[in-house]
């Protein structure tokens, strides 16, 4: 998997879609500069709202995931 930034191939479990318009970036990339680090932070925080209400929350390689959709949820 090619980081958006440095263009590195890099395996897929080192990746996370944190960059512009999720796009897949390395965690040295995503850290690299302190607006790399609010964008991700601002991703992060994205992806974990909408798991909002879910019963269970598992960290994936693409992120925080609920295991049901929220709307799902009773």
């Amino acid at each position: 998997m090619i980081c958006f930034y440095c263009k590195e191939d890099r395996d897929a479990i080192n990746m996370r879609p944190y960059g512009p318009n999720n796009a897949y970036v390395c965690y040295r990339c995503a850290f690299a500069t302190p607006e790399r680090k609010a964008q991700t932070d601002a991703a992060f925080a994205k992806r974990f709202k909408e798991c909002e209400g879910a019963p269970v929350v598992v960290l994936t390689p693409d992120g925080p995931l609920p295991i049901l959709p929220p709307n799902k949820v009773n």
